[in-house]
This record gives structure tokens, sequence and C-alpha cells, in this order.
């Protein structure tokens, strides 16, 4: 007599979510084990995980996914979510953008380029604000908010005198150098 064993039960895939803080080369890294969260089944079990390499594109976070197969080619998923920390390593100059330009209201001044580049700090990806006010003395926190992106920027039309300026901070910093 012939004994045929037919294994359908599928496996139980758990997962956890997990931290990473990236390296002074913008990478991390993690394995299956530090997903799974007691994947389970009545036979033996194959870990596999899509996404196990992490970088400053994966900031502030990402999911994982966590596939548990056993040897009958029964398998489940779960995913995970990865958050993805970027130690702070800031710049220690701004830079400079480009220079005055006067014109009668209305005027469309030209972009504004940068001079010098921000510098310093680590690899991270440099972050930009730009800002701008009618009145210089304002403190910055009042000033209005132009743009979030870009190492330059173009004003478009402008009806009244405007001052900008463009702050800078390396990812996972809090505070801009302006």
């Amino acid at each position: 007599a012939t004994v045929t064993v037919v294994d359908e039960i599928i496996p139980t895939a758990l997962c956890k979510d997990v931290t990473v803080t990236l390296d002074a080369n913008g990478t991390a890294s993690i394995t299956e084990a530090d997903v799974d969260n007691g994947s389970s089944d009545n036979c033996a079990l194959s870990l596999s995980l899509y996404q196990s390499n992490f970088g400053y594109a994966d900031y502030p976070s990402t999911t994982v996914t966590l596939t548990a197969s056993d040897a009958t080619g029964n398998s489940a998923a779960c995913t995970a979510n990865v958050a993805v920390m970027v130690p702070c390593d800031d710049l220690n100059y701004g830079g400079q953008i480009g220079d005055t330009e006067v014109g009668c209201c209305p005027f469309d001044p030209a972009q504004m380029v940068n001079i010098n580049l921000p510098s310093g700090g680590g690899n991270a990806p440099i972050e930009y604000l730009w800002l701008s006010s009618n009145d210089p003395q304002l403190p910055l926190n009042q000033w209005t908010v132009e743009a979030t992106q870009g190492d330059s920027l173009d004003p478009g039309l402008i009806t009244e005198t405007t001052y900008y300026i463009r702050c800078a901070r390396r990812l996972g910093c809090t505070e801009y150098l302006a």
C-alpha cells in the first residue's frame, strides 16, 4: 500500500514593524528575522523578504512584504512598515542665491539660482525652503512659504517690493540654515 501525504495547510505569516537607521553611506538593511513575528506552518517553513535594503528614497517609511512558504508550495504573506531614520549631520553653510534685481511693478524677475551651493554635513540629500516677505524686518516665522523644493525659484510676477530667503538643511535635520 502507498500512503500519500498531501499538505494543503497554508502557512501563517505574521509580521512586525521595524525601525532602521541609515549609516554614513545612507544605507541600512534588514533580514527576514527582523520582521518575522512568529510565522508558522505544520511543515518546514522558509521565509523570504521583498526588499531588505533601504536608502534615502525610503525615508520616512516604506512597506515590505514577508512571504512564508512550505515545501509543497503553499504560501502566505504579510506586510510590515519599516520606519527609516536619517541621523542629522547638517550643513555648515546654507549657500548663496542670486543678486538683487530692481524693476518697476508689475515686474517678473529672473529665476533665483545658486551663486554658492549649500555645503557641509553628511551625504543626505539637501531640503530647501523658500520664504518671501514685503517687510525684511519681520521675524522669519512671519514670512510666507513660497516653495519647499528645489535650489532655485522662479517667483513669477510681483507687484510690490518682495524679499526672498532660501533656507537649506540635510534630510533628517530639523533646523534650516538661511
